[in-house]
């Protein structure tokens, strides 16, 4: 079975052209010896010269209709998309309105996604729905009152020509408080219902649109027996466009992505499509990485099924790590900007999740610390919210995963696993059970992680181990590797008589236990 991540530091590998189409009505078109992109006009400008561009999307959608998989949830009489509480009708070509409208939850029809940064929004521009102007807008918005990234939304969808009606999700703008919640609830199944995602890739902001103006490139012709053949530089670069684009930097797109059935990337050099099967690029070459079908996936993560168990938890830590590093405007987002994308792991793989941590895989999950030492700062999460010192989401910043082999280990149940036996439901509200040790650290080969700043910690000196597991065998200077958590004493009240303890790192450690601890 080849290993789903031969590189573990890199989220993608640069992608390889499988196949290029030459196409004599390419959208682009020769001026002054450069070449020159016809979306490359100012915004909104002149978008007849685009229509090329919207043919090509128009065909990449019909034929992914008719020959594959991605999208086949309306053929079935009794299926229904679950579809954001508000979206935007964009109209029709005899009515042009655009109006809000709120679905219920069995409406059959097709709505394209957009996933997009807010970013610094003028004040003109921070259009909200309220109780004061929803009467109006569900008759009514005017376009030119939207974000550019929105207005330009509106042209891409109507484009499409993908249906009677295409809509796009209203459900980013902030909503009475009352529906906050149906809106998180709705929002994990909007972009795995929707009929296309566009993703506004390149932008840095909602006011700032996704049809911009693009830089022309130099070109050079030369005689064929065919006619002139026009040369330009290469311009497929899916990994620095895309990967590593302002958009895929935000924790809540690694979701919206993975879970859309088909994504058009909107880039400042070219129009991507990713859909399972590979990346088709504006330029008619297709391109294919393994590394990304999991996010390509329409039936995330049904791709992750052909490995087995080692794999699969490579698999959850890379996704972890990677989402870790991504940002959020609001760090107590950081457990539930991945909660669709965990819930459907832990239904394909069998097994319960809590907080990050998956069951099944319950020790290999619990042994993640701090990319950098001390380099994590907790996060200030409501009491009705709160998430345990174990969880890696409890913590912002970055983490990783200790690099453990894989059948040397043995696990030895000092930390209980709460869910071992199947008997329980939830998680007791004292947290995990263990059996911590006294510890000291001595010699060369001792790595200790914290996850934050602790020096001014009163009870440094009270620091124990819980030892999660240890080598099978001894290496070849006789020590026995343990790997363990680290934990510190904490009372929960000022009337709690009862130390408890929490979380401080990681640590792999080679000591003599001096001390059992209940």
């Amino acid at each position: 079975m080849p290993s789903a991540f031969p590189e573990m530091d890199h989220l993608f590998f640069p992608y390889t052209l499988t196949q290029v189409h030459r196409a004599a009505d390419r959208a682009l078109v020769a001026v002054d010896g450069y070449l020159h992109d016809p979306l490359a006009s100012s915004h909104l400008g002149d978008l007849q010269f685009a229509q090329q561009q919207f043919e090509l999307l128009r065909d990449w959608i019909r034929l992914c209709d008719g020959n594959h998989e991605c999208y086949r949830i309306q053929e079935s009489p009794t299926s229904a998309l679950k579809i954001s509480t508000r979206v935007i009708d964009v109209g029709t070509k005899d009515d042009p309105r655009l109006r809000l409208i709120e679905p219920a939850d069995n409406l059959r029809d097709k709505f394209i996604a957009l996933s997009h940064c807010w970013g610094k929004v003028t004040k003109d521009l921070r259009i909200c729905t309220e109780e004061g102007n929803i009467k109006q807008f569900r008759n009514n918005i005017n376009l030119s009152r939207l974000p550019r990234t929105f207005q330009d939304a509106v042209i891409v969808t109507r484009a499409s020509e993908s249906g009677i009606s295409g809509s796009i999700p209203f459900a980013s703008y902030r909503t009475m408080k009352a529906t906050e919640n149906l809106k998180l609830r709705k929002w994990k199944t909007t972009y795995s219902s929707a009929y296309v995602t566009i993703a506004a890739t390149s932008a840095k902001s909602s006011g700032e649109g996704f049809l911009i103006g693009r830089p022309s490139r130099y070109y050079a012709t030369v005689s064929t027996p065919s006619g002139p053949l026009h040369l330009a530089e290469a311009i497929d670069n899916f990994q620095a466009d895309v990967e590593r684009g302002i958009l895929n930097t935000r924790a809540w797109v690694l979701q919206e992505r993975a879970l859309s059935r088909r994504t058009i990337h909107f880039t400042a050099t070219q129009v991507y499509w990713e859909r399972r099967r590979g990346v088709h690029c504006e330029t008619l070459a297709q391109l294919c990485n393994p590394q990304s079908q999991f996010l390509g996936d329409h039936e995330f993560p049904r791709i992750w099924l052909i490995y087995f168990k080692n794999e699969r938890i490579k698999l959850i830590q890379h996704l972890h790590t990677v989402y870790s590093a991504l940002k959020l405007t609001k760090e107590v987002d950081r457990s539930v900007a991945i909660a669709g994308l965990q819930k459907r792991i832990a239904t394909a793989f069998q097994t319960r999740f809590d907080h990050g941590i998956f069951w099944k895989y319950f020790e290999r999950s619990i042994l993640w610390c701090a990319l950098e030492r001390e380099s994590l700062s907790r996060i200030k999460y409501a009491r009705d919210h709160s998430v345990p010192s174990w969880s890696w989401m409890a913590y912002s910043g970055t983490i990783k995963y200790l690099e453990i082999p894989f059948g040397e280990i043995v696990w030895t149940g000092d930390l209980e696993n709460p869910f071992a036996d199947g008997s329980r439901e939830k998680i007791s509200e004292q947290g995990l059970v263990a059996r911590a040790s006294a510890f000291t650290v001595q010699g060369p080969n001792q790595l200790i992680i914290l996850d934050m700043d602790t020096q001014s910690d009163p009870n440094r000196n009270l620091r124990r181990c819980i030892t999660v597991g240890k080598q099978e065998k001894e290496n070849q200077l006789g020590e026995l590797l343990h790997y363990v958590l680290l934990i510190r004493p904490i009372l929960l009240d000022d009337f709690d008589s009862v130390f408890h303890y929490e979380r401080v790192g990681l640590g792999s450690l080679v000591f003599v236990e001096l001390m059992a601890i209940s």
